[in-house]
């Protein structure tokens, strides 16, 4: 079973990931992400998909990403916000858009 991570975002990097020029999303180390994303050991759930959504509820603009990794770095200071506070984080290595 293919499993999808879903996440909101905000407009600015939505766009950014749609268009493929961002190919990388973070999250903070904090206990929520680690159990959000499975991590235990070095491992994580085994999703295979990230679904991007702008704002919450039903009818809201979405599409799919191949996910191809995730990995414990820094981000790359060009695609965080200035309210981002952390240093290392966990690393959404993004792939293509799928259909």
């Amino acid at each position: 079973m293919d499993t999808t991570l879903v996440l909101s975002v905000k407009k600015k990097w939505f766009d950014l990931i749609k268009s493929g020029e961002k190919k990388e999303e973070y999250r903070d180390l904090t206990d929520y992400w680690k159990k959000r994303l499975g991590f235990k050991a070095g491992f994580y759930k085994n999703y295979k998909y990230i679904e991007f959504r702008n704002g919450y509820g039903m009818n809201v603009p979405k599409f799919k990403v191949k996910l191809i990794g995730i990995e414990i770095k820094y981000p790359n200071k060009k695609w965080i916000d200035d309210t981002i506070k952390f240093d290392n984080c966990f690393v959404l290595k993004l792939g293509d858009i799928c259909a």
